[in-house]
């Protein structure tokens, strides 16, 4: 699983969502950076709230996690409206977040034992 697919997945099993005004949620809310001519797409949800682009920078910067790395804005962006396709239509189900989370973590783990 990528890590802005976790990301996502994360909050909403951690209740960190963000409302919009039309009632949806949103739980990643992307920036495309760049970085030494390669591209990152990295979210600007954090902890439940929004975050400028700075603060999303450190938090994606603080922690060990490889984001999804392009060698353009456009190819960033365009991997990133694919992806967040294919997110299960869950809502803001903790309980079913959190199933998919163990899931993928339980194949991980199995495959490395094979």
């Amino acid at each position: 699983m990528d890590a802005i697919t976790r990301h996502h997945y994360t909050n909403i099993a951690n209740g960190m969502s963000v409302e919009n005004a039309d009632g949806s949620l949103s739980t990643v809310r992307n920036i495309t950076i760049e970085r030494d001519g390669l591209h990152y797409v990295l979210p600007t949800i954090w902890d439940g709230r929004e975050v400028d682009t700075q603060t999303a920078i450190r938090n994606s910067t603080n922690i060990n996690i490889e984001w999804p790395v392009f060698n353009s804005e456009e190819e960033a962006n365009a991997w990133y409206e694919k992806t967040k396709k294919t997110w299960e239509p869950i809502g803001n189900n903790p309980v079913a977040a959190r199933k998919i989370l163990d899931e993928v973590d339980r194949r991980s783990l199995i495959s490395m034992f094979e």
